[in-house]
């Protein structure tokens, strides 16, 4: 909206206006375009034909305040710093309330929730690592650690014990996230299995970690930021 000297506001396509009949806004010139009266006007129209002609008049357009909860109210009658009376665009602004607050943090744990089990689940999927001696150079391998591998390692883990009762030597071969294999005789395979589910007990110590922080958040703009990994202990 620009002001004239001589014509007062001009009144842009974007520029908001207030009906001056029963005060309901806002209303737009294009709106005005296909009036009764046939009158015609182009990208603007200044504020006297637009109070005299059709009835209306220019919102003067004000900065947003802030606040959590800031909302558009009926505009106000005001000085525009030229000598007029004008309608001023008008806000309302508040603090969340408890209800509001509440639902915010519940919001945000969920959230929270959410994207650390992605986390963890990535973790898993990349692997959990072995170190074992081959052919006495330290070598380290991912295993996979989603639900069926873990199922799938603790029924090897009781057929190993079974053939270490029955002297049996019989080796087991296992897949590796490098899509390699790892042959291991029952005795190293129980080895193999309790390591990894120990290193795997410290992510989920991790992991819990995290979500008992979250749940013990009372306020949404404090809940702790999602971890890019849970294979490592949280800051204290």
């Amino acid at each position: 909206m620009v002001y004239d000297t001589v014509h007062g506001w001009m009144v842009y396509e974007g520029d908001p206006m207030i009906k001056l009949s029963d005060l309901s806004y806002p209303y737009y010139l294009w709106q005005l375009r296909n009036n009764p009266q046939g009158i015609t006007f182009g990208d603007h129209i200044y504020e006297e034909d637009l109070r005299g002609m059709f009835g209306y008049a220019p919102i003067l357009q004000t900065t947003a305040p802030t606040g959590d909860v800031v909302a558009e109210i009926a505009p106000v009658i005001g000085d525009d710093g030229k000598g007029h009376q004008e309608y001023f665009q008008t806000w309302s602004s508040r603090p969340y309330n408890a209800e509001e607050l509440a639902a915010l943090l519940a919001q945000a744990q969920e959230q929270a929730h959410s994207s650390a089990q992605g986390v963890f689940t990535n973790d898993l999927v990349a692997g959990v690592p072995y170190v074992w001696d081959n052919a006495g150079t330290s070598t380290t391998n991912k295993i996979p650690f989603k639900v069926e591998q873990r199922a799938n390692l603790l029924i090897l883990r009781q057929l190993a014990t079974d053939r270490i009762a029955k002297a049996d030597t019989t080796t087991f071969r296992i897949h590796t996230a490098e899509s390699t294999w790892l042959t291991l005789a029952p005795a190293d395979l129980l080895t193999f299995v309790d390591a990894v589910f120990a290193t795997y007990a410290g992510y989920l110590d991790t992991y819990w970690d995290y979500l008992t922080r979250v749940g013990q958040t009372t306020l949404y703009t404090s809940v702790p930021n999602v971890p890019s990994t849970f294979t490592t202990p949280l800051a204290a």
